[in-house]
């Protein structure tokens, strides 16, 4: 399983996910993403120290972020999209720029 860890303040709300993120990680993600919503404003999401992500856990991803697009408001990863992450992604014939979202650069992935 992996780790999930919030840190919000009105100027700026970050999301740390780490290790081997699951299905059984997709619950808490969605909570905490509800949190960053509910509470205004863009979110950072550092994804370095992630090893991996499943179907599930990228799927919520996805949803976030066309829920914060719709409210005008950003939600992206930091810098660095770290080997596993971009690994997973491909494992599911996601590549970076390849959201159906109306331009590349709104999709999430193209970070890194």
């Amino acid at each position: 399983m992996g780790k999930l860890d919030w840190e919000g303040s009105a100027d700026a709300k970050k999301l740390t996910a780490t290790g081997v993120l699951t299905i059984q990680d997709a619950s808490v993600l969605k909570g905490l993403l509800m949190k960053a919503y509910d509470s205004g404003g863009d979110l950072l999401i550092d994804l370095t120290e992630a090893q991996s992500m499943d179907l599930a856990f990228i799927q919520v991803l996805c949803s976030a972020n066309i829920t914060f697009r719709k409210a005008g408001r950003l939600i992206s990863i930091g810098k660095v999209l770290p080997d596993g992450v971009r690994k997973s992604l491909h494992a599911i014939a996601l590549e970076p720029g390849g959201c159906d979202l109306e331009t590349p650069a709104q999709c999430l992935w193209m970070a890194g």
